[in-house]
């Protein structure tokens, strides 16, 4: 588990290949996970079917423009397996399935620093999964998703923050050292976070670093330059785009922020995950403090990348409550959501101190019964959708509990006589009972989640998206509608579904706003008042419905012929003007006549 430059093993002598195992199995975990039952379309997948060249748009297009502008490695490694024709789908469950296993295994690292007990580092993930089903109740500002979703940048960009900080104190530091290089390239924002919080977290170390940051400077300069030449890529694919003047732009960006996002609100600090990151900061400190003996180097490097990362997300928190003080670039990264690495980390703290002290019987105890709560409790809200014998009780609280719990057997435990037949007895039941626990939580999630009929990997093509397949040209579809692109092949118009594009490409918004404004009747600087109050940062399901309803013929034909863009999607009980191809529950595609 780990890879140090300064010595081959630790002050307790593990051999690096003792660890291997656990990382192998929670990778296996996360990849089944995410490319089974919870594979889903993947976003990333979209823009490389553009670089690609799998579909083409015309030149002034605001989502071509996002394409093309939108910096990640992500896109870039994904576009030449579909010019060699590995499909969307196949592609989008390959990517589903590695943003599971980068996750697991980020917090398998996390809790393996603190505890260095294989078998509680590889429950950490799947407890992890367990209690955060409900990513949207427990971010900040943004979901705690770990797998099951189809925003790659944010999952992937965050698990990449967490992996090479967790490399760093478990001592694969050369491995570290280069993914923090690379880490910009994969999201610029946590790469950039990543990179800032180890380099205080390694300062905090003082002189005696020097000589490993040394050793360790080739492979982090191997990494930039992985970003630097994909970044030089980007900009010279994307030269020639349309140029918008930075007033122009910050209008739009303002208008966008102001009304339409969600993400970029301020934050409500007496959100759940606000009391969790705290609970995260309390306990690091706690154990950067009064347990500081208790620490072995990695857990003591692990707490302090918690403490900083925490400390300086409530920064971020604070900072979204003055965004007319702050530059666009700032807002643009949306500050608050930094503090989501402390939230995702949590459970793997919890559960790596509770394994670090269990040599003590009471603490033995309390870590069994804290799964098995979180076990139990899951498997009837979660699993049977039935609070008959479940205990529905608000995360923050149940770890103020744990912590407080783990805090006082920290003291007291050493104190209590120990019973060496008692102690034995325990000894022998812990391991089976924690295998018993994953396999619960393992089964038990697969079982579940492939209940929910959601993967991708088991689903068939709509009909009607498979008859717009067969068409050609620029797609108008209706409000809330997302990776039509990608399960059509189709350039569209605007992609309605993720007007936020307009927060990472700034230029696009002058043509966003004209589409909005000539084909939904909708104005970006001043939209209906149920977008407001909403702030989806896209168009709601019934956004436009009225006006295309209305429409006559004539008035689709002008509309097509400016915009050269002759097939609509809209939804299955959608009535429009215009001659219907295909219809069913979902979706109907209408062909504009040519006059």
């Amino acid at each position: 588990m780990r890879e140090s430059v300064d010595t081959p093993a630790d002050s307790d002598g593990q051999r690096p290949a003792a660890a291997t195992a656990p990382l192998l199995v929670s990778f296996a975990l996360g990849f089944l996970f995410g490319a089974g039952p919870f594979s889903r379309w993947q976003v990333a997948v979209e823009s490389a079917q553009v670089l690609a060249g799998t579909v083409e748009y015309p030149e002034g297009n605001a989502f071509f423009e996002y394409h093309l502008k939108a910096w990640t490695l992500l896109i870039q490694a994904l576009a030449p397996w579909l010019t060699i024709g590995i499909s969307e789908r196949a592609l989008s469950i390959l990517l589903s399935g590695l943003m599971g296993g980068l996750s697991f295994v980020a917090l398998t690292l996390c809790a393996y620093a603190l505890c260095r007990r294989p078998l509680i580092a590889v429950l950490a993930p799947l407890f992890t999964l367990a209690l955060f089903g409900d990513a949207d109740q427990y971010g900040v500002i943004y979901p705690v998703h770990m797998i099951g979703t189809e925003h790659t940048y944010g999952v992937i960009g965050r698990a990449m923050a967490l992996l090479p900080l967790s490399m760093l104190a478990t001592r694969h530091k050369r491995t570290a050292a280069l993914l923090l290089g690379i880490a910009p390239a994969i999201h610029p924002t946590w790469g950039a976070w990543s990179v800032l919080i180890a380099a205080i977290a390694l300062a905090w170390e003082g002189p005696r670093s020097l000589p490993a940051l040394k050793k360790l400077a080739p492979w982090f300069a191997a990494g930039v330059a992985v970003s630097v030449a994909s970044l030089a890529y980007q900009l010279l694919r994307a030269r020639g785009l349309t140029e918008v003047d930075p007033a122009t732009q910050a209008a739009h960006l303002e208008a966008f922020f102001t009304h339409w996002d969600f993400h970029r609100r301020p934050v409500t600090m007496r959100a759940p995950g606000i009391y969790l990151a705290a609970a995260s900061v309390v306990l690091s400190i706690v154990w950067l403090t009064a347990f500081r003996r208790d620490n072995s180097r990695e857990a003591a490097f692990m707490h302090r990348v918690l403490l900083i990362s925490g400390t300086l997300g409530f920064v971020g928190c604070a900072a979204t409550w003055i965004p007319d003080l702050l530059p666009d670039i700032v807002n643009m990264a949306m500050p608050g959501r930094f503090l989501n690495l402390s939230i995702f980390a949590m459970p793997a703290l919890v559960l790596g101190l509770l394994g670090r002290y269990q040599e003590y019987l009471a603490v033995k105890v309390l870590l069994l019964l804290h799964l098995a709560y979180v076990c139990w409790n899951w498997f009837f809200l979660s699993v049977l959708s039935s609070d008959r014998f479940g205990w529905s009780l608000d995360h923050w609280k149940e770890f103020l509990t744990i912590g407080t719990a783990l805090v006082l057997a920290r003291v007291f435990a050493s104190r209590i006589p120990r019973s060496d037949r008692v102690h034995l007895l325990a000894q022998r039941a812990h391991a089976p009972a924690l295998v018993v626990i994953l396999l619960i939580f393992a089964v038990g999630i697969l079982v579940s989640e492939t209940a929910n009929r959601k993967a991708l990997f088991t689903s068939t093509p709509d009909p009607v998206l498979e008859t717009a397949r067969r068409q050609d040209g620029l797609l108008i579809t209706a409000g809330a509608m997302q990776f039509v692109q990608l399960r059509t092949g189709r350039p569209l118009l605007l992609n309605v579904g993720a007007l936020d594009q307009l927060s990472i490409v700034p230029s696009s918004g002058p043509e966003m706003a004209r589409v909005l404004n000539r084909v939904y009747g909708i104005d970006l600087f001043n939209p209906p008042d149920e977008i407001k109050k909403a702030r989806p940062g896209a168009l709601l399901p019934e956004s436009g419905r009225e006006t295309w309803e209305a429409r006559s013929v004539p008035e689709w034909q002008q509309i097509a012929r400016e915009f050269d863009a002759w097939d609509v999607l809209a939804y299955g009980d959608w009535q429009l003007q215009i001659s219907e191809i295909a219809q069913n529950d979902d979706f109907a595609l209408y062909r504009i006549p040519k006059p």
